[in-house]
């Protein structure tokens, strides 16, 4: 997990990688992927795989100077695979400057940060605003990417600790995550989420309590009875009732 966003540049031959919130994508050589902070990210490299990651600690700024704002003022939809990019000649062979500066145990930051920015530089010299807008969604869209997850993943699960390893982040940072796209605390969201549901099946459906009960994770109807009294004030039998 990376805890600043950054750049993965594939130098030779290719990797698959994989990623909770988008499908996988096999990255070719000669190939530039945007990596967000907080997100795991899985990397099967084949034979002869060499890649370099740049790491940038303000991003938001860094891009915001680097490319025009229009880029991420784009509305872009939701992609369910990631993006990457081809490298230019020109960041070609910046890439291979550091490659072999690296190779040669040169491993001067001064040095390497200047050729890093030498290759943003040239990003938009074959990138379209909207081909850029896309490879860029995980950093200017990554509350939609994050809410879209929760919605999908939330009923499957018991627990916040639970969504939270689904969604590879750290418990801390899906705990700030949450907050940040849906106003609440996860618990708190998850618990009114749950009532909702369970109210509905039990007033808008025939479906047995008991069945309601298992499917809510509950080890039988009277803790399904214990809940419903506690949340909306009446037994679920009383609910059913109001129909």
């Amino acid at each position: 997990m990376l805890p600043i966003p950054g750049f993965l540049f594939v130098l030779e031959s290719k990797a698959d990688i994989k990623n909770p919130l988008y499908r996988d994508l096999c990255l070719q050589e000669g190939q530039i992927l945007f990596l967000s902070s907080g997100i795991s990210y899985s990397l099967r490299m084949q034979n002869g795989f060499y890649g370099i990651i740049f790491q940038i600690p303000d991003m938001k700024m860094f891009c915001y100077h680097f490319f025009p704002s229009s880029v991420f003022e784009k509305k872009v939809i939701f992609q369910s695979c990631l993006y990457a990019l081809f490298m230019n000649k020109p960041q070609k062979m910046i890439i291979d400057e550091i490659k072999n500066y690296l190779l040669n145990g040169l491993h001067q930051p001064i040095l390497l940060n200047i050729k890093a920015l030498e290759i943003f530089c040239f990003f938009t010299l074959s990138n379209t605003e909207d081909s850029l807008a896309y490879f860029f969604a995980p950093l200017v869209s990554s509350e939609f990417v994050f809410s879209k997850f929760v919605l999908e993943y939330c009923d499957s699960v018991r627990t916040v600790e639970e969504l939270a390893r689904l969604s590879h982040y750290s418990n801390s940072g899906f705990q700030k995550q949450f907050r940040k796209v849906f106003g609440v605390a996860p618990y708190q969201w998850m618990v009114k989420r749950k009532t909702e549901k369970i109210y509905h099946e039990i007033h808008a459906t025939s479906k047995p309590l008991k069945v309601i009960a298992e499917e809510a994770g509950f080890a039988g109807l009277s803790q399904l009875c214990d809940f419903c009294r506690k949340r909306l004030g009446k037994s679920p039998a009383a609910i059913r009732g109001k129909r």
